[in-house]
């Protein structure tokens, strides 16, 4: 019998989640938005769902699901979630659940909830964690680049970060988090421009004893990565969907087109993301596949993120403002 799953949310972001949910056996058969949603009869029937719930909080207290996936917006994500944990059921809540990360303490522990890092389940990020266990004390530089546009999220809960920092960076602090353990900043410098941050560098110790050093800079033309060094070897993902192996240097002698001596790191190996399906984004069918097997058997696969590793993602950025250890 296949496993009834009910969606809350009809954005563009259901649009991924839902066909791969559909792929891996799970039966969609009532989807809700806000009560003034103009898509949610659309989404329904692009993705032959039966039902189409008008209040969210009546698809939740229905019997109409099994388990269920909660991509609606950030500000009603959370309190869809609280209305939902009561019945006990699994739960897949898209990130980065909340922008406060301590209006999570309380749900924290529940271990039937789970969050939709999706990155974790690329093969890129998965090389990076196998390098890691084999390079010990390595160096870990981190890029991320992030627009300075957008609502100021202070009045919320005193940070002056922009908001696309936790909706979208977040993504690398999981990764960071996931491979490497959790930072402790031991510096961190910025410089603000106009009352607005213009970069923000941090370096300190991931759990598991790396050093890391992280630059956030805003409006910069460059691209997320993970430098991972150690001796002659080295992992770069850059972006995030891309990884080199490197091993040692070679040597290019000068040229009539370059005059110079060029000292270029050896290519071992290029990793791409691993896509199952080519309508599918990236890591999205894995993840879908590990909740899955979560709801029919209980298996649970390292890669899904729970309430505990969404809360220390978002408070390792939180901390990159705050300067709180």
């Amino acid at each position: 019998m296949s496993i009834r799953l009910g969606v809350i949310g009809c954005g563009d972001i259901a649009h991924f989640h839902i066909p791969a949910f559909q792929k891996v056996g799970f039966y969609i058969n009532c989807i809700a938005s806000s009560p003034n949603s103009k898509k949610i009869e659309e989404c329904a029937e692009k993705h032959n769902i039966d039902n189409a719930y008008k209040d969210p909080k009546d698809l939740i207290n229905s019997d109409d699901w099994d388990a269920l996936l909660i991509i609606s917006s950030i500000e009603s994500t959370l309190s869809h979630l609280i209305d939902a944990e009561k019945y006990n059921k699994p739960i897949m809540v898209e990130k980065p659940v909340t922008l406060d990360y301590k209006k999570l303490k309380d749900i924290q522990y529940k271990k039937n909830i789970f969050v939709a890092f999706n990155r974790r389940f690329y093969s890129t990020v998965h090389e990076a964690k196998n390098f890691l266990k084999a390079n010990q004390s390595s160096l870990i530089k981190v890029s991320i680049p992030e627009r300075s546009i957008g609502p100021d999220n202070f009045n919320k809960f005193g940070s002056m970060l922009p908001y696309g920092v936790y909706e979208n960076s977040v993504h690398v602090s999981d990764i960071i988090n996931h491979i490497a353990g959790v930072p402790v900043w031991q510096k961190i410098n910025s410089c603000n421009f106009k009352d607005k941050y213009s970069y923000i560098y941090a370096s300190g110790k991931t759990k598991y004893g790396h050093d890391i050093l992280l630059d956030l800079s805003f409006d910069s033309p460059m691209n997320f990565s993970i430098d991972i060094l150690k001796n002659d070897q080295r992992y770069e993902m850059r972006p995030i969907e891309i990884g080199y192996k490197y091993n040692g240097m070679a040597i290019n002698d000068p040229s009539e087109e370059i005059p110079i001596r060029r000292y270029m790191p050896n290519i071992d190996q290029t990793v791409f993301v691993n896509n199952k399906y080519d309508f599918l984004k990236p890591g999205f069918y894995e993840q879908a596949k590990a909740f899955y097997d979560f709801c029919e058997h209980y298996e649970l696969d390292s890669r899904l993120a729970n309430l505990i590793d969404a809360k220390n993602a978002l408070k390792v950025l939180h901390q990159l403002h705050q300067n709180k250890y």
